[in-house]
């Protein structure tokens, strides 16, 4: 076997059949094999690639550190003695660089973005085993934030968007333990969820409901007042009609 196995999800890890791979300790050289792989489904040309990483600088200079870094990124990845198609992640030519299908590569992202997909319009206490198990798998494997120490444009839409789907993942998961009776890992899918966002509404609605399931009504009330807190401090309002219904019942 010769399979790359990338994770972009917190700390960025590059691996071939589990050895590190050295020589992508750059921030661009990371920045670049990242957008190319969040963005696998098309193809972008040298120019528009030089100027979202190096947009600060002249478009000669811009083309010439792309250059270089594709560079980086060949010497980093190019199987030792093999020119097979399948060997390399990125397909390159004189205008158009794309990630290439036929790789053979595991992505975290990937298999995250599947697992979500193959859940959407499946409501939380609707999950069978397969896709509950494909949900804990992928938050799982979410590690932390995607390229925590870019702070481009694109990459911050693209965190954005990989942590709004990991906390509906979280979501559903809670709705599926409460079917189950699951009450603590409910629970603890609840507590990584408000770590992330502490003033998730219905984050913590449905932690006062799991609390009282477990017959622990002072901690559902605890939980209230931690929501009353929290929407406090970040938005400066009080709790929804619903959080205080729900508190009264």
């Amino acid at each position: 076997m010769n399979e790359l196995q990338i994770g972009l999800l917190g700390t960025f890890d590059v691996r071939r059949n589990d050895e590190p791979v050295v020589g992508l300790e750059g921030r661009k050289v990371q920045d670049l094999l990242a957008f190319l792989l969040l963005q696998r489904s098309r193809p972008y040309s040298r120019e528009y690639l030089a100027e979202l990483l190096w947009g600060q600088r002249a478009p000669a200079q811009s083309k010439k550190y792309l250059r270089q870094t594709l560079w980086q990124v060949h010497s980093a990845l190019a199987a030792p003695g093999q020119d097979a198609p399948d060997s390399f992640p990125l397909l390159v030519d004189d205008e158009w660089i794309r990630f290439n299908q036929r790789c053979d590569l595991w992505l975290d992202v990937a298999v995250f973005e599947a697992a979500y997909q193959q859940t959407q319009g499946i409501a939380g206490q609707n999950l069978d085993e397969d896709h509950a198990g494909r949900l804990r798998q992928a938050v799982d494997m979410y590690r932390g934030d995607l390229l925590p120490g870019c702070y481009d444009d694109w990459c911050i839409f693209e965190r954005e968007r990989l942590q709004n789907m990991y906390l509906a993942m979280l979501d559903k998961l809670i709705d599926c333990c409460q079917q189950h009776g699951q009450f603590e890992q409910g629970l603890a899918y609840g507590d990584t969820i408000l770590r992330l966002d502490r003033a998730r509404e219905r984050t913590h609605r449905r932690m006062m409901r799991l609390y009282y399931l477990t017959g622990d009504r002072t901690s559902a009330l605890r939980q209230f007042d931690q929501l009353k807190r929290a929407l406090h401090d970040e938005l400066d309002v009080r709790p929804s009609q619903s959080s205080v219904a729900l508190r009264d019942q």
